[in-house]
């Protein structure tokens, strides 16, 4: 019989001796240990915040008594609750890539921040909520349609439209632009806006500083279809609209 003059031992053959898969895993949790630390420690930071009535409901989080029976998971969801989106008869698909090679893209988008009840308010179907974008290089507007369905002889039609857009551009972009007709300055609830026409569109537009740079409220309507005149209603519109909108500094 021959006997080996070597004797090979493989890792962890022997009590005592860790495997190479053992040593990685621990020297992978040894070095997350401190951005782990680092959020436990942020969390009870936010919770320290709360219970000294620094949160976004500081009555509510200096009544001790509220949190005597609550996890801090749910301190934490009480003081600082989660935004929720309006409700949406329609669900669409996401806005287009931006290039963006101005710096700035848009990323309020009206076709999941504003809800049906501004569209229904102002006599739009909000089932008719599709898309409508237009992405440049340098700029870009994000943003929804809804029609205004009326019955016209035995069918249901569509004779009036709204358009909802956040822009990357600046109110002082649509005030220079020299296309533009019917130009009037307005404040709609307080905030200042811009109103005009497109030559050749008989659509009316008015355009407010909004979350992504400038929001526009566009409405028209089909004169062969309806008695409606979209025009007549564009500032009511804006209204509706822009008390939907998040405030700008």
């Amino acid at each position: 019989m021959t006997v080996p003059n070597e004797l090979i031992l493989q890792p962890g053959a022997l009590p005592g001796v860790m495997n190479p898969a053992a040593v990685n895993a621990i020297t992978t949790m040894l070095e997350q240990l401190p951005s782990k630390l680092g959020a436990v420690a942020s969390r009870s930071k936010a919770i320290e915040d709360a219970l000294a009535g620094q949160g976004t409901d500081p009555d509510y989080a200096k009544t001790v008594e509220q949190f005597g029976a609550m996890s801090h998971q749910e301190i934490y969801d009480a003081v600082y609750p989660v935004t929720t989106r309006p409700a949406v008869a329609v669900k669409v698909g996401a806005p287009p890539v931006q290039p963006g090679l101005s710096g700035r893209v848009a990323k309020y988008d009206p076709c999941v921040e504003v809800g049906d009840d501004v569209a229904s308010s102002l006599g739009f179907d909000p089932h008719t909520r599709r898309r409508s974008d237009y992405v440049f290089d340098r700029s870009a507007s994000i943003g929804c349609d809804f029609d205004r369905m009326e019955a016209v002889r035995t069918h249901q039609l569509a004779v009036g439209e709204l358009t909802l857009w956040s822009t990357t551009d600046t109110l002082t972009d649509y005030r220079d632009r020299p296309d533009y007709l019917a130009r009037r300055e307005l404040t709609i609830n307080g905030r200042e806006a811009f109103g005009y026409r497109l030559a050749n569109d008989p659509a009316c537009n008015i355009a407010m500083p909004g979350p992504d740079g400038v929001f526009v409220v566009k409405v028209s309507s089909s004169a062969a279809l309806t008695q409606w005149v979209a025009c007549d209603h564009i500032e009511e519109a804006a209204r509706a609209v822009e008390a939907a909108l998040p405030p700008v500094s």
